[in-house]
């Protein structure tokens, strides 16, 4: 469990069934597992491979004989209801479509997600299909940064903003020394675009940049 998978499963809610939608090694799989915060779970991958190295990690465990594995995409091959599933390792469009498609009837209380790109997205996918999002999470992790978030299915929770759809509205509460790093490297990313979203995108992180920079002197 590297620094991600760790920051995943902290933001994974006691269950009776959950779900490892892109399971891949089944790592996440085996901690939900064997600390006791699943009783049961799915793991699914469209890769056959993949899964394979997930039995055989679980196997060594002890703990394939509580986990239900599946080759599918998303949702489409968990055939009961679960209460909470991570999604993990892909892009935002990957991650929202899995997203967006799902029955109605098999998305869970609470969502888990990380992405590489496309986080807006990801986000936007999240509010369209009743979720907000409780809490974000972030890690330096093997050179590169990932955003972890918690979403839960709210209600008639409100579409954020795009400034906050970009930025995160669970970021935008940090501003520690790790976070104001993330927000200069996304920045240098954008500098160099001259498109009007490009501008809008440089303007919106050096404003955070700003605000987490006076909230962090003012910290005790």
């Amino acid at each position: 469990m590297d620094e991600r998978l760790s920051a995943a499963a902290a933001l994974f809610p006691p269950v009776e069934v959950g779900a490892d939608i892109g399971a891949n090694h089944g790592l996440l799989t085996c901690h939900l597992l064997a600390t006791g915060k699943a009783k049961r779970m799915w793991a699914t991958d469209l890769s056959a491979d993949a899964l394979g190295h997930a039995r055989r990690n679980l196997r060594a465990r002890g703990l394939d004989d509580r986990v239900t594995f599946a080759v599918g995409d998303g949702f489409s091959v968990i055939t009961e209801p679960v209460q909470a599933a991570a999604i993990l390792g892909m892009g935002g469009q990957t991650a929202a479509g899995i997203i967006l498609s799902a029955p109605e009837d098999r998305l869970p209380a609470f969502l888990v997600l990380s992405t590489h790109t496309e986080l807006s997205v990801a986000r936007r996918s999240l509010y369209e299909r009743g979720y907000e999002i409780r809490e974000e999470a972030l890690v330096y992790c093997g050179g590169r940064y990932y955003v972890l978030m918690q979403a839960e299915r709210t209600p008639g929770a409100e579409m954020p903003d795009e400034r906050t759809l970009f930025l995160g509205p669970g970021l935008m509460r940090l501003s520690t020394e790790t976070y104001q790093a993330y927000l200069r490297k996304k920045l240098s990313a954008y500098e160099p675009s001259r498109t009007p979203e490009g501008i809008r995108r440089c303007q919106w992180l050096r404003e955070e940049a700003e605000r987490a920079a006076a909230d962090s002197a003012c910290s005790p």
